[in-house]
């Protein structure tokens, strides 16, 4: 059982500044750039990218949010025992309900692949920041 809200654009006009998007959109070039230069000398992995590093903390805000907690219009989805379902959980918020088991996966898609960047949650992200937050 899942309980789910609004879209991510609507959320993210909503919230984001306040979770600390600005600040995180500042330091970003820090971030990118000690990046760059790892993965020049060969290191790969050198750290999350600002959008991943807001998208950890807006997860917690919105969990730690009594406001969006109480008032937040809640969408029920029940799924059959011995089902199995998908998401892209960047764009959807969500909260478990209850549940036996989950199997999470990390699927790293390159900006220049996506059919409809725009809807995408970075570049929803970039539009309020008004800068890049992936490389």
């Amino acid at each position: 059982m899942w309980n789910t809200t609004d879209s991510f654009e609507v959320l993210a006009r909503r919230y984001a500044r306040d979770a600390g998007l600005e600040r995180i959109a500042e330091d970003s070039w820090v971030s990118r750039t000690v990046q760059d230069w790892g993965e020049k000398l060969g290191f790969r992995g050198m750290g999350r990218t600002p959008y991943d590093m807001f998208m950890l903390g807006f997860h917690d805000y919105l969990k730690e949010n009594t406001e969006f907690q109480k008032n937040c219009p809640k969408t029920r989805m029940e799924f059959p025992p011995l089902s199995t379902w998908l998401v892209f959980t960047d764009g959807v918020a969500h909260a478990a309900m209850s549940g036996q088991y989950a199997l999470e996966q990390t699927f790293l898609v390159p900006p220049q692949a996506l059919v409809a960047p725009d809807h995408a949650p970075y570049r929803i992200l970039e539009n309020i920041a008004g800068r890049p937050l992936v490389s």
